[in-house]
């Protein structure tokens, strides 16, 4: 004997299937479009706030120069490095290399006056300089 239909058991049609399948595809795909715009949307924030932040404040990948008022030390011409030189109000990595260059090449500082000679340093820079230098003459041993 055949048991009757029991029609309380819902039964889906195969084009309701489909149609629910397409929409839930859909949903997926909407939802990673929204998700990949908003992902993209916030590095793209990122990397414009990191860059004013980085323009604004003056840093850079090399050492960071610092304000006049945060040096705590005087740099002696003679003997400091590069980055200690770099520290000093208006003199960069170009500046510094020639403030070496000039005393290894042509002779130890004698005054801070003579910091003038060097190409790219002329009065303003001289003057915003002057404070954080002094020179030590070095000692010829015998």
């Amino acid at each position: 004997m055949i048991s009757p239909i029991n029609r309380d058991f819902p039964v889906a049609s195969p084009q309701i299937d489909d149609a629910k399948r397409r929409e839930e595809r859909l949903s997926v795909i909407r939802f990673h479009a929204v998700d990949q715009r908003t992902v993209f949307l916030l590095l793209f924030l990122l990397l414009i706030s990191t860059a004013i932040n980085g323009f604004f404040t003056g840093t850079t990948n090399s050492i960071q120069q610092i304000s006049s008022r945060e040096l705590k030390y005087r740099v002696n011409l003679n003997e400091a490095s590069e980055s200690e030189l770099r520290q000093i109000p208006g003199i960069g990595e170009t500046l510094a290399g020639r403030i070496i260059e000039y005393r290894e090449k042509t002779s130890p500082f004698e005054s801070v006056a003579d910091l003038k000679k060097i190409q790219g340093i002329g009065k303003k820079k001289y003057l915003d300089a002057e404070p954080f230098v002094y020179i030590e003459k070095i000692k010829k041993s015998k």
